[in-house]
């Protein structure tokens, strides 16, 4: 089972939907599985019953009952029971960005910290060796299952879950099986990135690769291994989140946004953004922005 896992190829890219939370009571039977896959959101999850095994990236885990999940977006993933048998999960996956816009925290420096990708604990783990994270990972639950539309609620737990992740993370770098050696090199480039999403020039991959002083195929595989995209891939993403959220936090025109975010081409830009948020970005501020 664990060498079939390992040899699922390609990795299924999902379509992303404009929900912030979505809830799933599962039952995970054993099968003949087809592709890794990634959502556009971080999944988290514990079992309930039984066992199986989950391959996250090119990691393997073994899990049983009262284990949880923590799954940053992007990260391609798959799981399944053992062979003859079937497990129960409880899953709920969120985008940080929009439960916390939501809940009316919009302060740009506070949202990015809280939703960095990068401090979300990755993997299956035992609720006995990390007590505080399973007990977080129960309340976002909870809370979701308990009120759906109570955004409040939900993005206090969502915060809980992950300063959890954070502190986590901040004790123990080795800890966070999806972060290697190189992150450091790679946070500097996203913070570079940031800085420069209206300059199409300065985000080009060899411009990127220079920074590093690397080759380009070392620059894709270090996005792919810390991201868990190619950076083509991951600066469209920044370059969509950024637009998001300044859709519906400022009152720069749709065609500014559009340059902000290195579109010059307003139709193409409405064009990806409709891909990602199933709304043209019309759509969106009229439907979210207070």
């Amino acid at each position: 089972m664990e060498r079939a896992i390992q040899k699922t190829l390609p990795i299924v890219y999902q379509r992303v939907n404009a929900d912030f939370v979505h809830y799933s009571d599962y039952i995970l039977r054993s099968s003949t599985i087809k592709a890794l896959h990634y959502h556009n959101k971080v999944e988290i999850g514990i079992c309930l019953s039984g066992k199986g095994i989950t391959q996250v990236s090119d990691k393997t885990y073994y899990f049983k009952q009262g284990d949880v999940q923590t799954i940053p977006s992007g990260v391609a993933h798959l799981s399944a029971s053992l062979q003859g048998e079937q497990s129960r999960w409880i899953w709920v996956s969120f985008s940080p960005l929009e439960v916390l816009k939501k809940a009316g925290i919009t302060d740009p420096e506070s949202v990015m910290k809280l939703s960095d990708n990068t401090k979300i604990f990755c993997g299956i783990f035992d609720k006995d060796k990390y007590p505080n994270l399973t007990r977080s990972i129960e309340y976002v639950i909870e809370c979701v299952k308990r009120d759906p539309k109570d955004v409040q609620g939900i993005a206090f737990a969502v915060g809980s879950y992950l300063v959890e992740c954070s502190k986590i993370t901040s004790e123990n770098n080795q800890v966070n099986e999806y972060i290697n050696k190189n992150q450091t090199s790679v946070s500097v480039l996203n913070d570079y990135i940031s800085e420069n999403l209206d300059d199409n020039l300065a985000l080009s991959e060899n411009n990127l690769a220079k920074r590093l002083n690397v080759s380009i195929a070392t620059l894709n595989r270090l996005f792919i291994s810390q991201t868990g995209y190619p950076p083509k891939t991951f600066i469209m993403r920044s370059r969509m989140a950024t637009a998001e959220w300044l859709l519906t936090s400022s009152n720069l025109s749709i065609i500014d946004v559009s340059l902000r975010v290195g579109y010059s081409d307003t139709s193409g830009f409405n064009r990806i953004f409709k891909r990602f948020f199933n709304l043209t970005p019309y759509q969106y501020r009229k439907k979210f922005k207070k």
